[in-house]
């Protein structure tokens, strides 16, 4: 008996591969099962684990043409089956335009009825409204970004501190309900900076990016959560900008910080006018968080890139790995729209082979969202034509499928499996 074992280690050691070094494999497209021409479903897309949401913002079977909708899929294997249709609580339109999702929440952002809404998952397939938040008119809900028990509402046209100057609110959940904990605003603000256009949160971090600020050269801050103690013992939390981050070597127009991501450790911050390879073809920054500074690492580009692919468009960040869609890309045929993968090797990204639409179009915008966790990708392709017509949408899921020896759900046969597997032996043994 024991001689068997020690093969198996051998094995498992010798053989075992982590599959986050194997390429990602398109999964079967996804879409809505009521969809319609110009829905424009894959407008926008975010992944945790196993479940998705994805966004249909023209959407026009609310109360109102283009009321919108977003759409709840699980993961089952290889195949993404939507579990339910999410509507707003009030009449709205473009709900949908943002979403995001992190374990049991969901949250929906739609900016032209200035308002978001919180979705809790009750049981596996039923998620449930939760909260719906309003904001004072200036586009609340352009963008949103949820983690854990907090969440963060980008209003991207707030004049409180000029003329579309923006604003962005953070919300934590005490289990019952949601309470606004901080309006966020840059210490530099100015008209037309159009802060709160992107939004990302994870833990005691949150990033906001300003596009508009200094000509469209663009800029992102992060945001720290905090705390004081009030004598003689009470302690008061809150947020606080940390710093803002630049590109190096800006220039007008690049509009560094029209798309963000971070996950605590790593910002990404996308720029998709930037000229490095022809006009607006685009880039992405990558920022390191070093204790409480945040350091620039690298700029990220397309090996293909062309004008007017405006990489960076959409950008997400998840551990070793980086997705950034350029909608505009030429992989396919023309404006068909590119999503590109980078992986951390030690303090470099490498580039790996780019993520392909499975049924090519132009004008499709493949990219124009993308969402990266763990050994998932949801790329947005929310102009592609369908059976119900032209611009109905659609999403693209990639993954990278796990060793059957794999027990332990982490994508890596190591010895965590082979204690399992022997776990399970010895009890059949029983």
């Amino acid at each position: 008996m024991f001689g068997g074992l020690v093969v198996i280690v051998c094995c498992l050691t010798v053989f075992g591969v982590r599959r986050a070094d194997a390429a990602w494999q398109a999964l079967p497209k996804m879409v809505a099962p009521d969809g319609e021409g110009a829905d424009q479903f894959g407008f926008s897309v975010a992944v945790d684990g196993n479940y998705a949401i994805v966004g249909a913002p023209f959407d026009d079977s609310g109360v109102f043409l283009d009321s919108g909708s977003a759409y709840i899929f699980k993961s089952y294997g290889t195949n993404w089956a939507v579990l339910e249709k999410l509507t707003s609580v009030s009449p709205s339109h473009y709900f949908g335009y943002s979403v995001s999702i992190s374990g049991n929440y969901a949250i929906v952002g739609a900016p032209v009825s200035d308002s978001a809404c919180i979705f809790r998952r009750v049981s596996t397939a039923t998620w449930v409204p939760q909260i719906a938040f309003t904001g004072t008119p200036g586009s609340f809900g352009y963008s949103v970004s949820i983690s854990g028990d907090y969440a963060i509402v980008g209003a991207v046209n707030d004049d409180e501190e000029g003329e579309n100057a923006g604003a962005a609110y953070i919300y934590e959940s005490n289990d019952i309900t949601w309470f606004q904990k901080a309006k966020l605003m840059a210490s530099d603000a100015t008209p037309e900076d159009y802060f709160g256009c992107s939004v990302s949160i994870c833990g005691n971090y949150a990033l906001v990016g300003a596009y508009g600020d200094d000509t469209e050269a663009g800029s992102a801050y992060v945001f720290r959560r905090a705390f004081r103690i009030i004598p003689p013992d009470t302690i008061v939390w809150f947020w606080a900008e940390q710093t803002k981050l630049e590109a190096p070597g800006r220039a007008a127009q690049d509009s560094f910080g029209y798309s963000v991501s971070t996950d605590g450790s790593y910002a990404v911050i996308g720029a998709p006018g930037d000229d490095v390879k022809g006009t607006s073809s685009g880039s992405a920054y990558v920022f390191k968080r070093d204790g409480f500074i945040w350091q620039y690492q690298t700029k990220l580009t397309a090996s293909d890139g062309e004008p007017n692919d405006v990489f960076g468009c959409a950008v997400s960040v998840s551990g070793d790995n980086i997705c950034i869609g350029a909608r505009y890309g030429n992989s396919r045929i023309k404006d068909s729209g590119t999503a590109y993968v980078f992986k951390r090797d030690g303090s470099n990204w490498v580039e790996q082979p780019k993520l392909l639409q499975s049924e090519g179009g132009a004008g499709n915008f493949f990219g124009n969202s993308v969402s990266i966790d763990g050994f998932n990708i949801m790329v947005g392709a929310p102009r592609k034509g369908e059976w119900a017509g032209p611009a109905t949408g659609a999403a693209f899921p990639f993954g990278r499928l796990c060793p059957t020896a794999d027990l332990s759900g982490n994508c890596f046969v190591d010895f965590t499996d082979f204690a399992m597997f022997v776990d399970q032996w010895l009890e059949g043994e029983e």
